[in-house]
């Protein structure tokens, strides 16, 4: 039966969720497989008279399945909201990482600048050394006894030093 049916004959316009628990009760069969109401009319008419409660039955049954399909919506919004949340949450984990990642390519860019200077006045004073006939093959020597970093450092502070005082002397 379709729903303009069921409004004709019973003069009810139920909403989908009522009429869908209409359906199913007019379509209800017994154990053996016999559909329980004989044809529309009967069931519409009992319907509208209320014979047995049936329509207030099944309009506590629509009530009910009202409530469920809103019980398992406010379940899925706050899901929703949690999830959201959640994901807002890492949103803000993966921007301080961002920020932190930034900050540390910014240090990472200014030491190299830094080391970049370093070896332009390295260079030049290696230049100046030769020039000053100071051969290579020692400056490779003192290059070679430094193994840590912090030696290689002292041994480049010491040239700079060197280049001053040639400088001075030639002066």
């Amino acid at each position: 039966m379709q729903i303009e049916e069921f409004t004709k004959r019973t003069g009810y316009y139920p909403d989908t969720i009522h009429y869908n628990v209409i359906q199913r009760e007019y379509e209800r069969q017994d154990d053996e497989g016999h559909d329980i109401w004989a044809n529309k009319d009967e069931f519409c008419t009992a319907y509208r008279r209320n014979d047995d409660g049936l329509a207030e039955m099944l309009q506590r049954e629509a009530n009910e399945e009202l409530w469920r399909m809103e019980e398992k919506h406010r379940k899925a919004m706050t899901e929703s909201a949690n999830r959201a949340q959640k994901l807002s949450d890492e949103c803000r984990t993966l921007e301080d990482r961002v920020r932190k990642a930034e900050r540390s390519l910014a240090e990472a860019e200014a030491e190299n600048a830094r080391l970049e200077a370093d070896i332009v006045t390295a260079n030049k004073t290696v230049r100046e050394l030769k020039a000053g006939g100071i051969k290579a093959d020692m400056l490779d020597a003192l290059r070679q006894m430094a193994h840590e970093e912090w030696e290689r450092d002292e041994i480049g502070t010491a040239l700079v030093g060197f280049d001053y005082l040639l400088r001075i002397q030639q002066e």
